[in-house]
């Protein structure tokens, strides 16, 4: 049987504040059968599009950013396709990027 769903798109969603702040991206999803992280940060923007007519002093500085991690694994409602992203953090993975940075590779 084939699926006719489409694979998700990668930004949940934005929200611009209306003064200067920092930056807050939140990532769910790293493993597909995980949904979550998704869930609940669909649920953040929920309530910040509500808060504005529900509370007249909210305010809001900077900008929020919710991004899905792993597209193809959340699609198929897997872990992992080619590989267990937890996996990857490990001690020569890490030493290999520290010594690319100090070579002055942007990643």
């Amino acid at each position: 049987m084939t699926s006719t769903a489409t694979i998700p798109q990668r930004i949940i969603n934005r929200y611009d504040g209306h003064e200067h702040g920092a930056l807050l991206i939140a990532l769910g999803g790293m493993h597909g059968n995980e949904p979550a992280g998704v869930k609940a940060i669909e649920t953040v923007f929920e309530m910040l599009a509500q808060e504005p007519s529900k509370n007249s002093n909210f305010r809001f500085k900077g900008r929020f950013l919710g991004l899905r991690g792993n597209l193809s694994a959340l699609h198929a409602h897997c872990r992992q396709i080619e590989k267990d992203l937890n996996r990857q953090f490990t001690t020569q993975n890490i030493h290999r990027l520290k010594k690319l940075t100090r070579n002055g590779v942007k990643i």
